[in-house]
């Protein structure tokens, strides 16, 4: 019974003897140190203020908190704002399917007569004599229905819980098709499933640069339009890069024919539309009266299609399919010329 009664002495870096301390927080120990007590409103931010927590209250006290650092790296990150819709990059937006006239057609081909020979035989005759005779000769000519076509494989969880990402994926997939569709009208080259596009169309005329003018060259070729087609020419396909050696041409004394760059400037030449698209071949031109001369006949607009393909059904995928079906037609391939050399 004696023994139990007897005390040990107290070991002052015994850390079993911090209990009090133990039972407080940070703060408080903080709050409760000479150097907060000793704390001056009069003091500078350079005095040094020191608190010295293991010596007044112990090892545990000391290292209470500050066993490392938190920060976001390596605790908990904060979450990222994101916006509810893509940025999407800017793409060409010219249209050579807009400088033609359009038809409907319910076929897979377009079968139509091109007038191949052209003779006139209208002479002024005297009385009694005989009148000249015309030829006229039709060459059937079909053009077939081709499809430009895309498609997007994805996973049915994006398409139902990302709100705006199947009208993201319609509006790009259109957009590709539509650009497809600009290369094939202009460089086609009628090979299945290709389109025969109008520069690879036979008896369109072509006009070299030579030593001249761009701008010169241009209204050679028109003046050719108007020669062999009898149509008068009404716009001009250009390549970007050609199309700015023409707005940045100036007079000998610097100023800018095409308008001053203070100004967007006119997209015309010689009383002709530009459409700039980079779908026409660089150093190349194309001056037409594209809506007398052509036609773009469609079986079927851009649409959109979601459905499975292959084991897709089993994997909780669909793929999104965009398409259009579509002829185009030379009624008078003579009413495009082709500049070249530029």
């Amino acid at each position: 019974g004696a023994a139990r009664g007897k005390t040990r002495d107290a070991d002052p870096s015994d850390d079993r003897q911090e209990a009090p301390a133990n039972r407080k927080s940070l703060g408080e120990l903080f709050t409760e140190s000479d150097a907060f007590k000793s704390w001056r409103p009069s003091m500078r931010e350079s005095d040094p203020f020191v608190v010295d927590l293991a010596a007044k209250f112990g090892k545990s006290a000391a290292s209470r908190g500050v066993k490392a650092l938190f920060d976001t790296a390596t605790g908990y990150a904060p979450q990222a704002m994101r916006l509810p819709e893509a940025v999407v990059p800017g793409s060409e937006v010219a249209s050579v399917a807009s400088l033609m006239n359009e038809g409907r057609t319910s076929s897979n081909s377009i079968s139509y007569m091109e007038e191949t020979t052209t003779t006139s035989g209208a002479v002024e005759v005297t009385e009694g004599a005989a009148k000249g005779e015309s030829t006229l000769a039709l060459t059937e000519k079909t053009s077939a229905v081709r499809t430009i076509a895309t498609h997007l494989p994805i996973t049915n969880q994006a398409l139902e819980d990302v709100p705006m990402i199947e009208s993201y994926i319609d509006s790009r997939l259109r957009l590709f098709v539509k650009l497809r569709e600009n290369s094939q009208l202009l460089n086609g080259n009628g090979v299945a499933p290709n389109l025969l596009g109008i520069l690879a169309t036979p008896g369109i005329q072509t006009q070299a640069k030579g030593a001249d003018p761009t701008p010169d060259a241009f209204y050679r070729a028109g003046n050719k339009v108007r020669i062999g087609s009898f149509f008068e020419p009404t716009d001009a396909v250009v390549h970007p890069n050609d199309w700015t050696d023409v707005r940045l041409l100036r007079t000998v004394d610097g100023i800018y024919i095409w308008g001053s760059p203070a100004d967007a400037g006119p997209e015309r030449i010689w009383g002709w539309n530009v459409l700039v698209t980079a779908s026409e071949p660089e150093g190349t031109g194309l001056v037409g009266a594209f809506r007398a001369g052509f036609q773009i006949f469609r079986r079927s607009e851009v649409s959109m299609q979601i459905g499975w393909i292959n084991d897709q059904f089993t994997k909780n995928q669909k793929t999104i399919l965009v398409e259009e079906r579509l002829a185009l037609v030379a009624f008078r391939p003579s009413a495009a010329c082709l500049v070249t050399g530029i």
